[in-house]
């Protein structure tokens, strides 16, 4: 189904064995995806050039064999990008058990919305494909630039095991992170440098998990608790 289509035309279709559906700026109100039992073949929906915000994705979070959904290129203005599909977002894209491939170009979530969606999605060992907003790619580029990305030992990857440094290897470890990002402060008490050090693995665990989905392989990130 690929056309201008009304809500009322797409309402007499959602019984059907539609499998592929189009959405122009035509359609508004998507609420014939909400009616019970209604698109359960549809396995892509292209949102683009479809204006939309986080409020309509309550309609489509239940499809149960979406595996593809497009939503680039949705903004209510003629800015480019949609502000309004942010990280509110997520919990309904969370919700699409067979989603396979994603594409949030020229949206506004951020990468605390996509880290949030790589751990979900990792935890329920799915593989998705993603394409992310710019900026946020740009900064799974720079990765190498936040923090140290491949420590060795006896450099230490697991956030838990921070609580239980010596003062020296978490000076170590903060110094080897900081050499990649001269922010980073590699000083202070014990408990303020573990949990420094804490937050910079949790976040580096989250991004590769990312850059994971942005890639579409199943990253393994290597975790290391011994020599500290």
């Amino acid at each position: 189904m690929n056309g201008h289509l009304s809500s009322r035309v797409l309402a007499l279709f959602r019984s059907s064995e539609v499998r592929w559906i189009t959405l122009t700026e035509s359609l508004v109100d998507a609420g014939a995806f909400s009616l019970p039992n209604s698109f359960l073949f549809v396995t892509e929906l292209s949102l683009r050039d479809t204006p939309i915000n986080d409020s309509d994705l309550r309609h489509i979070h239940h499809l149960p064999r979406l595996a593809t959904l497009l939503m680039d290129n949705t903004s209510i203005s003629n800015e480019g990008s949609n502000p309004m599909i942010n990280d509110d977002a997520v919990p309904a894209i969370i919700l699409l058990s067979k989603l396979t491939f994603i594409s949030l170009h020229d949206t506004g979530i951020l990468m605390s919305g996509l880290r949030r969606l790589a751990c979900v999605v990792n935890a329920s060992t799915r593989i998705i494909e993603i394409e992310i907003p710019s900026a946020c790619e740009d900064y799974i580029r720079d990765l190498d630039k936040k923090y140290d990305t491949d420590p060795h030992p006896p450099l230490i990857t697991v956030p838990e095991a921070c609580a239980r440094l010596s003062v020296l290897s978490l000076q170590r470890n903060l110094a080897a992170h900081k050499a990649r990002n001269p922010v980073i402060i590699a000083t202070g008490s014990k408990a303020e440098m573990a949990e420094r050090l804490e937050i910079i693995l949790e976040t580096r665990m989250m991004d590769l998990l990312v850059r994971a989905m942005m890639l579409g392989t199943q990253d393994s990130v290597a975790e290391n608790t011994s020599n500290y």
